[in-house]
């Protein structure tokens, strides 16, 4: 049994929410304590040969306490085994506490602390297994999975194109290390001191006998390229400006030709392709449909089309996911968000599926709020658009915790990790295909060690073997799925996931 006790009671819940999400990860319950006595309870007095009483330390190693306080329980811990002292920092959890932060990144080797004030310290007694830090793991957790400085600041918001957070506001992108997913390396930095302390405790593997889980998804923003005569001459004017390839102009000539005869044959049309690579390698994965929008970024097919609902019939037969890709203005809708998600519930067989939202726009806490409203299992928006990596610190799905209501919101978030665009295009980071397939290995190879999600978006539009821009990256992408085919990984659709962590 691991007992915990809290000092700061202004905060228990917050703090609570972190203790609950670590010990969610590692498979196991903890027992909230009401005071430091009751870490004491069963523990005896004894005469010492001066007179003086002492405690008398219990040796079960099957019990670990954690103290998570601003106070110094060092005299506390004296008469204790087995215990980990973690200092809160209150650089978080304070009076001022719903405002910007002023943060001082710490760093201890390779262990890095956002809420650090002092000079970083781990001091392991091995005779008692104590351990006594300042490295405040709880503030930071919390700080990252509730998204807190997306909500306190509004700035960055308005300068974005889609008044999106930018990943350059962001903590992890200043400090360089969005990469990293902070989160899961505090949790294993817990879990190493609780196993420095008992060996025998064993974690729990969520993914059956696989090392992780891998979730690939896809966006159906377009399900045609030539939707009108405008669309043929623009896609011939570019290719003779851009390629000057008089040749490769044709070919889409023959190619809108041949798409009016049969639409399958559209260049867009590739989610029977996309399905077949997939299935090659035991993959299934999610595509995420839109029905509906007030923008001009919307409405490029109708849910109800005759063509659409064959699609959709043929991904849920095939045993992929058919979800939600909420329009450019319903991140913030809840009216509009209903009147799509009931457009998309006549048409899918399976009604429990997974949102996103498009072109990744999100406001913590209140799209969640709406998402929660509607019944989604989960949403998997959260990276930033023009940067890949951990925008929430984790790899690992979480239930978000709404900081302006005080509450848990019903719904799972899985983090997205990479996004096929952010790679791609000029506007994010612009990789060439070789150094976004590196950054992509890198980044499933991180998921991996943690035994989290690898979560991943590729637009059906980005197969597009009659645009010279995507020929490199079509390669990319089946050299990528026959890469995660060949893991020791869970390749389920976003429900799957889900339906691991519910059982």
């Amino acid at each position: 049994m691991i007992n915990v006790f809290i000092e700061d009671r202004i905060h228990e819940k917050r703090i609570k929410y972190v203790f609950e999400y670590i010990f969610m990860v590692l498979g196991d319950e903890c027992n909230y304590v009401d005071t430091i006595e009751e870490l004491l309870k069963g523990k005896t007095f004894e005469e010492t040969s001066y007179g003086k009483s002492t405690y008398n330390k219990s040796t079960d190693i099957s019990e670990i306490n954690i103290i998570y306080g601003k106070s110094d329980y060092s005299s506390c811990i004296n008469f204790m085994n087995n215990t980990i002292y973690i200092k809160e920092s209150q650089k978080l959890f304070n009076k001022n506490y719903l405002t910007p932060i002023i943060y001082e990144i710490r760093k201890l080797d390779n262990i890095v602390h956002l809420m650090g004030d002092d000079e970083l310290y781990i001091d392991a007694n091995r005779v008692s297994n104590t351990i006594k830090t300042n490295i405040d793991i709880i503030s930071d957790i919390f700080f990252l999975l509730t998204r807190y400085e997306e909500v306190v600041k509004l700035e960055p918001y308005r300068k974005e194109k889609f008044n999106r957070f930018p990943s350059a506001d962001s903590v992890l992108f200043k400090e360089n290390i969005l990469f990293r997913p902070i989160v899961n390396e505090h949790i294993e930095l817990l879990w190493s001191w609780i196993k420095g302390i008992n060996f025998a405790y064993e974690r729990k593997k969520w993914w059956g006998n696989n090392d992780f889980a891998i979730c690939v998804s896809h966006d159906v923003d377009f399900i045609l390229r030539y939707r009108s005569i405008k669309n043929i001459f623009k896609s011939i004017a570019l290719t003779i400006l851009r390629d000057k390839s008089i040749k490769d102009s044709l070919k889409i000539a023959k190619n809108y030709i041949e798409s009016k005869i049969d639409y399958k044959k559209d260049p867009f049309y590739t989610f029977d392709y996309i399905m077949d690579v997939e299935e090659r390698y035991g993959i299934k994965s999610s595509f995420y449909f839109m029905s509906g929008g007030t923008s001009n970024l919307d409405n490029f097919y109708s849910i109800e089309d005759e063509r659409v609902v064959a699609l959709i019939k043929s991904i849920e037969e095939r045993g992929h996911e058919a979800g939600y890709h909420g329009s450019f203005n319903s991140y913030k809708d809840l009216n509009l968000m209903t009147k799509e998600k009931e457009a998309l519930d006549k048409v899918v067989n399976e009604k429990n599926f997974g949102i996103r939202q498009h072109c990744l726009r999100f406001k913590a806490p209140y799209t969640w709020r709406i998402q929660e409203k509607l019944g989604f299992i989960y949403d998997t928006t959260l990276s930033f658009a023009d940067k890949e990596g951990f925008r929430c610190g984790t790899c690992f799905p979480f239930k978000p915790y709404d900081i302006l209501t005080d509450k848990i919101i019903d719904i799972w978030e899985i983090p997205l990790v990479v996004m096929d665009t952010t790679l791609m295009e000029d506007d994010y980071s612009a990789y060439t295909p070789k150094e976004a397939f590196e950054k992509i290995i890198s980044l499933v190879e991180t998921v991996k060690n943690y035994g989290g999600v690898f979560s991943l978006l590729w637009h059906n539009s980005s197969l597009n073997k009659y645009d010279s821009r995507y020929n490199k990256w079509i390669l990319i992408y089946e050299n990528l799925m026959e890469y995660l085919g060949g893991k020791d990984a869970l390749k389920g659709t976003g429900k799957t996931i889900i339906d691991y962590l519910r059982s």
